[in-house]
């Protein structure tokens, strides 16, 4: 095997593996976005997988649950226009929340348009 670094003649073989295994995800355009972007290869030059590091826009909140819902929700509606705000100011085109073990607060984002993925992470677009 040997780990290399992307190059755009991969595109064809990526798309083809993409279309292959992963069609029922969003297409991860390897080519712009990313810091880095690596593919590994067989002997014979066969890709075998490629990956890359891409850097993310977390949002992060602290809600003291004490307070009323509608406080609560008022005060996720205002940290919500701030942090997508914030997003598109440094080029972000998505906001993500790893939410532990509180399925009311899940709900919640997911009135405010974050999508819930396969591995629990909520996204939003902007």
């Amino acid at each position: 095997m040997k780990l290399r670094e992307f190059q755009n003649e991969d595109i064809p073989e990526i798309k083809r593996i993409y279309e292959s295994f992963y069609n029922d995800n969003e297409y991860p355009h390897f080519e712009t976005g990313y810091y880095d972007v690596f593919v590994v290869t067989d002997d014979n030059k066969k890709i075998i997988s490629i990956g890359g590091v891409k850097p993310i826009m977390e949002i992060i909140t602290l809600t003291n649950k004490n307070c009323s819902v509608r406080d609560r929700k008022d005060a996720l509606i205002q940290i919500m226009n701030t942090s997508i705000y914030t997003a598109v100011k440094f080029g972000f085109n998505q906001l993500h929340a790893f939410v532990h073990d509180d399925s009311e607060w899940i709900e919640h984002l997911k009135k405010v348009q974050f999508k819930v993925s396969d591995n629990q992470v909520l996204i939003l677009s902007i």
